[in-house]
């Protein structure tokens, strides 16, 4: 007995170890297993270093079935693990017996830590189980629910047998499980079924998967009664969504917040209905995709964390930009049009065919529209040697007159002082012989004065042309 208790205090206590700013230390969760059962220990990893790692955890080589001869295989949650700096990660090892274990012995299965890193960091470490004789006293079955559902209360009964003739006064129960674990003090008669009651409650966050239970029962630190098996923990979706709406001038902005306070990741879609004209003026974030009733986002919200969607519509943005253009062309208009307008325009007065000539009528049209008093105003047109000027002139005769030596004239008009808003309209005709001419082109005309700084300025006229039909 003395022995016994010295070879499970020697592995009850693992000790820690250094290699270079990683420490490791092992914890029994489950080492008393029988032959065929799940070995479960904890190991837990602190990285003092100044970067995150990521650690593996495997057996070394040669350890594991068909080289040994009690251990099956090793496995864990992950293949790897990343551990922030400055923390501690704990991390769950199974250790899978074979059948065929020899029952009453202590074995020991050497692993290696190592970094996926830095490679110069392994560290060697050994687990140590024990495997029970076959025939246990106490017979435990239990009636396990086919699923646990994280966050919820779940009840269980448990039935015990003392298949022996001695009584077991104040034997220790254990439950072990990485999701869960509880203890009594029962007392078992010879021949004698009791049955207890027992309650899961399995935090919220708890991942989903199947996890290894063992129920054992002691009796003076000798183990009388194990039982292995499983729980399957079902995923639990647990989605809160909240919606905030806050209103501006011209603007709404709602803030729709996704958190997931369940145990696995969560796909979510989001339709938000927007139609007609406060969609072009709404802006997403993240950036949606358009339906016909509005906008649409697909996105996982992961254990603990938070989606935030938000949508703003904004009309202040548009609108003065709208006023601000109006602004601008007003202005633009405005400044444009505050000028001296001087615009030339032909119309046809008759058409001789006997005698194939063409009488057009030229009209000038000069409007002050500068808000001032413009000065000493002259207006110039000028008369193309190919036309025949004529004498009529039904509004305003010119003042001067120069022919040019090809046969054209230039026509002067001294209109003198013209007033805000004040116009003037002056014509004259000219005559083409239909045979003689395709197209007639005139020059444009100018006009020159002195504005209210006695500073001369000249404007030119547009050009026109008449085409024979």
């Amino acid at each position: 007995m003395k022995r016994l208790l010295l070879i499970l205090t020697l592995f009850l206590i693992i000790p820690i170890v250094l290699a270079q700013d990683v420490t490791v230390e092992i914890k029994n969760i489950d080492s008393v297993i029988p032959a065929g059962g799940d070995a479960i220990f904890q190991v837990l990893i602190t990285n003092s270093q100044q970067a995150n790692d990521i650690f593996a955890i495997t057996a070394k080589d040669l350890s594991l079935y068909p080289f040994s001869d009690f251990a099956a295989d090793l496995r864990t949650d992950h293949s790897t693990y990343e551990v922030q700096r400055g923390t501690t990660a704990t991390i769950n090892v199974y250790i899978k017996t074979l059948s065929s274990a020899q029952e009453g012995r202590t074995y020991e299965l050497p692993i290696e830590i190592r970094s996926t890193v830095d490679n110069t960091i392994r560290i060697l470490e050994s687990l140590y189980l024990r495997v029970l004789p076959a025939n246990q006293l106490i017979t435990i079955q239990p009636t396990l629910p086919a699923t646990l559902n994280p966050g919820k209360k779940i009840s269980y009964d448990i039935l015990f047998t003392n298949k022996g003739n001695i009584l077991l006064d104040n034997a220790e129960l254990y439950i072990n499980s990485p999701v869960y674990t509880d203890s009594r003090i029962l007392t078992f008669k010879p021949g004698i079924d009791i049955e207890e009651t027992f309650t899961f409650d399995i935090p919220e966050d708890t991942e989903p998967g199947t996890y290894p239970v063992t129920i054992r029962v002691y009796h003076l630190d000798e183990i009388k009664g194990v039982y292995s098996g499983e729980l399957i923990v079902e995923p639990n979706e647990k989605l809160y969504e909240t919606k905030n709406v806050e209103e501006g001038f011209l603007t709404t902005t709602t803030t729709l917040t996704y958190e997931n306070k369940g145990n696995s990741p969560i796909i979510k879609e989001v339709i938000y209905d927007i139609q007609g004209l406060p969609r072009f003026f709404t802006r997403t974030t993240p950036t949606a995709m358009k339906i016909t009733e509005g906008y649409t986002w697909t996105f996982t919200v992961n254990k603990g964390k938070t989606e935030t969607l938000i949508i703003r519509t904004n009309y202040f943005l548009p609108l003065l930009t709208i006023v601000l253009l109006i602004i601008i062309l007003a202005l633009g208009y405005y400044y444009w049009n505050k000028k001296l307008h001087l615009k030339k325009k032909l119309f046809k007065v008759s058409h001789d065919q006997e005698e194939g000539i063409v009488e057009l009528k030229i009209v000038l049209h000069l409007r002050n529209k500068t808000g001032t008093i413009l000065e000493n105003v002259k207006l110039v047109d000028l008369v193309p040697g190919n036309v025949i000027l004529s004498k009529d002139y039904p509004t305003l005769k010119p003042d001067h007159i120069q022919q040019g030596s090809t046969g054209g004239h230039r026509m002067i008009w001294d209109i003198g002082t013209l007033a805000p808003t004040e116009e003037r309209i002056i014509s004259y005709k000219i005559k083409a012989r239909t045979g003689d001419i395709g197209t007639v082109t005139l020059p444009g005309c100018t006009a020159n004065y002195y504005d209210e700084n006695k500073l001369s300025k000249n404007i030119h006229g547009n050009s026109i042309t008449y085409r024979n039909a």
